[in-house]
Parts: structure tokens; sequence; C-alpha cells
């Protein structure tokens, strides 16, 4: 039988529960990579600084979207990763080989509170150990630092409202400013959508981004959802944004 490739998380449904499981190191500190349970599913964390907020909250937000804040402490230049998992398990429900399987695609509804808080990119990237150093940036250098991460990926990236797909095939980068924005407290589903044979569209609220230059993965290519979260300001919300629902899977 073929594996189920398929994550559906409500945020709203399951508080979240942060793993005992913990791996190298204690608790919230530096480069550590922690598990948060939904309901039946999970995501790792990794922790680009030492981080005192270790679950998060679940948040009833009438001014923006209810759902989880994530895990990010206050400080300028503190951030995180999100992901199902990273390694390149064609088993796995997160991990998509080009050429394999497919199409495929990752759903993620957020709302961000204060868009001048965060940078946040959201998209596929190849199944690779996390990398440090990345989501730790101020807001001079928060954009390129996130967008620069991977070898291969494909994202949206929201920093201080202004919108971009970001694109690399083997390290060569691609940055592109789309004309959609963001604003305090807007709510979007962003969806990056790759078909069988790698190429890559991109939506937001089901409608096409028309503005976003063609790109495709490499056959073979072993790909995971992930949403990087870098604080660019010391703001009144300790997770910058507001995670509603997720969903990852073939289509």
């Amino acid at each position: 039988m073929a594996p189920r490739k398929k994550t559906y998380i409500d945020f709203r449904a399951h508080q979240p529960i942060v793993s005992i499981g913990q791996r190298a190191g204690a608790l919230g500190t530096t480069t550590q990579v922690e598990s948060m349970g939904f309901g039946p599913n999970a995501l790792e964390i990794y922790l680009e600084e030492t981080n005192t907020d270790q679950t998060g909250d679940r948040v009833v937000d009438a001014n923006c979207v209810n759902g989880w804040s994530p895990p990010l402490d206050n400080d300028d230049g503190d951030g995180i990763e999100l992901t199902q998992g990273i390694l390149s398990d064609a088993g796995a429900p997160y991990t998509f080989t080009i050429g394999t399987d497919g199409p495929f695609k990752f759903d993620l509804k957020l709302g961000i509170p204060v868009v001048a808080d965060v940078s946040v990119a959201i998209g596929f990237r190849t199944a690779i150990a996390y990398v440090a150093d990345v989501a730790n940036a101020t807001a001079a250098t928060a954009l390129t630092n996130i967008a620069t991460a991977y070898p291969d990926k494909a994202a949206f990236i929201v920093h201080g409202g202004d919108m971009h797909i970001y694109t690399s095939n083997d390290n060569s980068d691609v940055a592109t400013d789309i004309s959609a924005a963001w604003t305090d407290d807007q709510v979007k589903t962003l969806s990056v959508r790759v078909d069988a044979a790698g190429a890559v569209t991109y939506y937001i609220d089901g409608t096409a981004v028309a503005d976003a230059v063609a790109f495709s993965f490499d056959s073979t290519d072993v790909v995971i959802p992930f949403v990087r979260i870098s604080r660019v300001a010391t703001g009144e919300d300790s997770g910058g944004v507001r995670l509603n629902t997720w969903y990852c899977g073939l289509y």
C-alpha cells in the first residue's frame, strides 16, 4: 500500500503539547529541536536562539484570527523554523519526491497582528538538516538571511508587509517582489503547489499569483514543507503570527 501523504492540523482544535523527548540540549536552548503535538499530528520546532516561550499559546484574537501563536519570544533577532520533520524518508507523509510523488501542495492559513514585527517564509525546501543563524537576524538582514537558507526551495516571504517569492535551484537564488501585500491583522491562506514534474505555482486565498517567476524543482529532489519566522522588532505579540490551519499532502 502506498504511504498516506496528507497532514491536516487545525490549530484551534488542540492545545499544543511540547514533547519531553527534546534533543541536543535542554528545553528551549539555542539550536534545539523540539516536538509539538496537535492531536494526532506533530511539528518540529527548530530554535535559532534560547527561547523563553516553550509552547506558544492557543489564542482567540477577534482582530486577527484564532489559532496558535508559535513559541517565539520577544527579543529582536530571535527566530524559529517549523516543519513536520526533515528526514528524506520516502514513506513519511511530509516528504515528496519530484518525479515520483505528486502533485502536492502546502496550504497555510495565518494572520499577522503586526507586520513590522516579523519576517515569515512559507513553502517547500529540500529535506536536509536545519541551517543555523538564518532566522536570527535584525530587520536589516532578516529578509536576505531567511531567503537564502537552503539550496533548493520555493517559498513565499512576508517582510514588513511586503510579499515576495523566493526560489533557489542549487543555491541560485531568485527573488521576486510580487504586487500582493500584507497589512496588520490581515489573514490569508498561502498555497505552494508542485506538480508531478516539479513545476511550482503559488496561490493567495485560492487565486494564482500572476507575477511569480517560473520555477521547477529537479527530478528526484526530496522536499518538505517549512515555515520560518524571524523576529525583526521587539513587539507586543510573543509569537508574531497566528497559525489557523495547516494542510500538506497530495491533491
